[in-house]
């Protein structure tokens, strides 16, 4: 599948085994970076889209940029969590929709008072965030238990 993609990108700004060193950015003008390889080459950019595992993140901010992320960066970084991600999917006899709607996002309201969220077996409906229609009679959802834990604390 890599291969098929990288096809369409043209081979001269197609960068493969540049392992990234450090990132140096300019705090008061988001669009002049410098990016700072092992094997001596340096790219510079306007913007720099960086996606790398948050493993690799929680433990590698402090040395990847320069000068080092803003604190409400490192506090995301440092409170997100892993966690496990279960699917359900449930087929109805009758189809549901016409092909409107695809995916709906749940955003629950957080009132501790009236939920315990770490009360898995009574409240297992509140760690949904997600249902997609994948047929016009099924539906599949998505359980995200760290999602659960750091967005309702």
């Amino acid at each position: 599948m890599i291969q098929a993609l990288a096809q369409s990108i043209p081979t001269s700004t197609l960068f493969l085994n540049h392992t990234v060193k450090k990132i140096h950015w300019d705090q008061q003008n988001d669009s002049h970076v410098l990016v700072d390889c092992e094997n001596g080459h340096v790219f510079t950019a306007d913007h720099v889209i960086m996606t790398a595992s948050l493993g690799y993140l929680k433990s590698e901010h402090s040395v990847l940029f320069e000068p080092p992320l803003p604190h409400e960066k490192v506090e995301a970084i440092e409170h997100l969590g892993y966690g496990y991600v279960d699917k359900f999917v449930i087929q109805f006899e009758e189809e549901l929709f016409e092909g409107k709607y695809r995916r709906i996002d749940l955003i629950w309201n957080r009132d501790e008072e009236e939920t315990d969220y770490f009360n898995i077996k009574e409240n297992w409906h509140r760690l949904i965030h997600s249902v997609e229609f994948i047929s016009p009679n099924a539906i599949q959802g998505k359980l995200h238990y760290s999602y659960v834990y750091y967005c309702c604390q």
